[in-house]
């Protein structure tokens, strides 16, 4: 089912972006009689490349359930990145030729082309300014930049590019030479980004705030389940049917003067349906230390749930959770239910010490009532090492196909074990795993 809707989303989208590139065809793309109008033509297309890329970024980033349902975290985090990369370079190649072209017949240089045609064309300085905001999130998400930009600057420079998007558009539909001859292709533009930025509106800003008006999310208690190791329990009203399936993930943002302008991806680590919504978290950096001291009472945005890192996509009856330090916390309702499931699951959690071990009562509990369906194991790396080939030898053990695996931990072991996995018999499509990575 899921690999079916995948093709229908693609199919849809490739089909938008044919009728764009057609249009480019039927409009400039024949008109190549002469060095300007073939360098226009280039320019034009890249225009429309450039544009397609940023609808594609919009999309896959709306958190729309049919993209967050039918592709992994990680692969919508590796599309944005390098969806950005073609993104940039085609906006530059928009310029560069289309001034060249331009130039050919004014027979002006390089900067008074520029100049006229910011001056002499609709809405074309107005798009200008948005190709600034474009170059300037296109620098600032450079993995070097950042790593040491404070999260509200980063945060605020992609709200900003909203705004750029908006500017380039009406220099499109007012200049786009394609688009401005041919009344399909301004219906079809209009139209594409007319969803996208419906998508992106309620998806994005709209829904948790619904969510938050009928459930009245506001938390409840917060338990230190191991050293540095935290849980947040969120109640509200009928908070049993706010749905969610275990695994998912949700933005959450508290309400309070101290946290209020973040929003961070934190896994559910309560089951669907319980008296209370729970997710744990380490106190590890300057976000999560502020966190773990919110106080009972602070209200809860809740964005979600999100991520396909669900249990329809186990398709063996044998099932290897393998957790690393606090990515084992989706794993306590994912095991609960893939046990109800009628599963065979298997839990192997590493840890750095015995220290960092948390939800211990809960996995015994588990295991006591599960019995010999159930089983879980403390990997400790510093008494034993990494998780290498040898020790997931021995719980993958004869099962080879016949195995799903679920990886969620830090993202050196994840893309490590990733790829110990198929030489133990483990096929591609056995292997989930979540990488929270942006």
């Amino acid at each position: 089912m899921i690999r079916t809707q995948r093709w229908l989303v693609l199919g849809l989208i490739a089909m938008v972006i044919g009728l764009m590139l057609f249009g480019w065809w039927s409009g400039t793309g024949q008109d190549v009689a002469s060095q300007a109008t073939r360098l226009i033509a280039i320019g034009r297309l890249a225009g429309i490349v450039a544009t397609i890329s940023v609808l594609l970024e919009l999309l896959v980033m709306s958190r729309a359930p049919f993209i967050e349902r039918n592709f992994d975290l990680e692969e919508i985090n590796d599309f944005h990145r390098y969806n950005g990369y073609t993104m940039t370079y085609a906006l530059i190649a928009h310029i560069v030729f289309l001034v060249m072209g331009y130039g050919v017949t004014s027979h002006l240089g390089w900067w008074p082309q520029f100049l006229q045609l910011n001056t002499a064309f609709e809405d074309v300085l107005k798009a200008t300014i948005g190709s600034v905001a474009f170059f300037g999130v296109a620098i600032t998400s450079l993995h070097m930049m950042r790593k040491r930009l404070p999260y509200e600057v980063w945060y605020f420079m992609h709200l900003v590019v909203y705004g750029g998007i908006v500017l380039a558009f009406g220099h499109q539909i007012n200049s786009g030479g394609d688009i401005v001859t041919q009344n399909w292709m301004r219906v079809l533009w209009i139209g594409a980004y007319g969803l996208i930025f419906g998508l992106v509106a309620y998806y994005r800003f709209v829904r948790h705030v619904l969510l938050y008006m009928r459930h009245r999310f506001v938390v409840s208690r917060l338990i230190e389940e191991a050293p540095g190791i935290y849980s947040i329990y969120i109640t509200g009203r009928d908070i049993q049917r706010y749905n969610y399936q275990a695994g998912q993930y949700a933005h959450w943002r508290f309400l309070s003067k101290d946290l209020f302008l973040e929003s961070h991806p934190f896994s559910f680590s309560s089951s669907p349906h319980s008296n209370e919504l729970r997710f744990t978290f380490k106190a590890s950096g300057d976000y999560t230390q502020q966190l773990a001291h919110v106080a009972p009472g602070t209200s809860v945005l809740i964005d979600g749930p999100r991520g396909s890192f669900t249990l329809h996509r186990a398709p063996t009856k044998n099932v290897l959770l393998i957790a690393g330090g606090i990515g084992v916390a989706p794993f306590i309702p994912a095991a609960k239910a893939l046990l109800k499931d009628g599963k065979a699951v298997q839990v192997l959690y590493s840890v750095t010490n015995r220290s960092d071990i948390a939800f211990g009562r809960e996995l015994t509990q588990i295991q006591s009532a599960a019995q010999d369906m159930f089983g879980v194991a403390a990997h400790v790396s510093s008494e034993r090492g990494r998780i290498n080939e040898a020790v997931l030898s021995k719980y993958i053990g004869n099962y080879g196909d016949e195995v799903s695996v679920y990886l969620c931990g830090p993202d050196a072991m994840t893309l490590a074990v990733k790829k110990m996995l198929p030489g133990l018999g483990v096929p591609q499509a056995n292997i989930i795993a979540e990488r929270f990575t942006f």
